[in-house]
């Protein structure tokens, strides 16, 4: 604001001396170099926008690459969980059918007295192979061979 009174101070002078032309001159080269003082400080900083706008774009594409990975995990691990489903269902399956066979064993050795320490020898086995199977499905050991029975009874019925 003082700079332009002072300009405008020195046109006056210098229109009543007559030197205007040269004091104008430097007047309005004064002025341009400032507009391109301006200008340049206005190019750096679009620039520095510019840079900034490329980090935020970096950041934002690791970030999609990291997300595309997490979503492909979780797939796998979706796909895992499911065959370990069926797996136990198997295991399941496979359980039932050594308890029917043992209560079909179990049957014969009440009505076939004459078999029976072969039959028996049979139960042994049996028994130690569902105790097994309950071992890996995660059921309790103590669990007599009647109570395993009698719960399945029930989830029938």
């Amino acid at each position: 604001m003082s700079e332009t009174i002072l300009e405008i101070i020195v046109l006056v002078i210098s229109l009543f001396t007559g030197g205007t032309t040269g004091i104008t001159a430097t007047i309005l080269s004064k002025k341009q170099q400032k507009i391109r003082d301006e200008n340049k400080e206005l190019k750096e900083k679009i620039n520095d926008i510019k840079i900034e706008i490329n980090n935020i774009n970096t950041k934002l594409d690791v970030i999609t690459i990291i997300n595309n990975k997490l979503a492909n995990n979780n797939k796998i691990n979706i796909r895992q969980k499911t065959r370990m489903v069926i797996k136990m269902k198997k295991k399941k399956t496979k359980l039932f059918f050594l308890r029917l066979a043992y209560w079909i064993v179990h049957g014969l050795t009440l009505g076939l007295p004459i078999l029976f320490t072969e039959i028996n020898k049979l139960m042994l086995k049996l028994k130690e192979k569902i105790n097994n199977e309950c071992i890996l499905l995660g059921e309790n050991k103590e669990d007599n061979i009647n109570d395993i029975i009698k719960k399945d009874d029930e989830k029938e019925n």
